[in-house]
């Protein structure tokens, strides 16, 4: 999807946040999962760009923007969802597809409810909101973890502003951007 100003746009890590948030119910959606589940969500989010299930990675996010001085040109936002592609051995601990979980998923089950849903992603502004937080905070699978990079501690949760928050042992900083590894 490509984004163009105006209206004013999030920024790449805010709307990347959003992009997994309904990415993971559009998952749990094709898996049947009821949203009223008492066990809580399937479906997790992997601060920036991921979403996991059982704790393995079924569907990435790539967000990118250009910009020209202090303007900014576009915001294109990539995802990928492993609906039927077979696993390699290798990688079964860490990657799913749906189908796997459920026999006869399609990627129309997937895109039907998602490509509507993404054109509602710009109207909250630039910010998480309190609702999307919250709903982060359910779904996140990285908090509490600790992590060595990109900066080594305990992952502690996300601000509006889509940061990451990592607790360091003498104090919580945050961190904008970078891939994640668990320590």
């Amino acid at each position: 999807m490509l984004l163009r100003p105006p209206p004013p746009l999030p920024a790449a890590g805010v709307l990347s946040l959003r992009v997994g948030l309904v990415l993971a119910d559009v998952v749990e959606a094709v898996l049947g999962v009821r949203p009223t589940s008492l066990s809580g969500p399937r479906a997790g989010l992997k601060w920036p760009n991921d979403v996991l299930v059982d704790d393995r990675k079924v569907a990435g996010i790539l967000c990118e923007s250009r910009w020209q001085g202090d303007t900014l040109q576009w915001l294109a936002v990539g995802i990928g969802v492993n609906v039927a592609n077979e696993i390699p051995p290798d990688l079964a601990e860490h990657a799913v597809a749906l189908r796997d979980l459920r026999p006869g998923a399609r990627r129309i089950d997937v895109l039907d409810p998602l490509v509507p849903a993404l054109g509602r992603l710009t109207a909250h502004g630039a910010h998480l909101t309190e609702f999307e937080c919250a709903a982060f905070a359910r779904r996140d699978w990285l908090r509490g973890r600790q992590i060595r990079t990109p900066l080594a501690g305990r992952a502690s949760g996300i601000r509006p502003d889509g940061a990451l928050l990592v607790d360091t042992g003498s104090g919580t900083t945050m961190v904008r951007d970078g891939h994640v590894e668990l320590s």
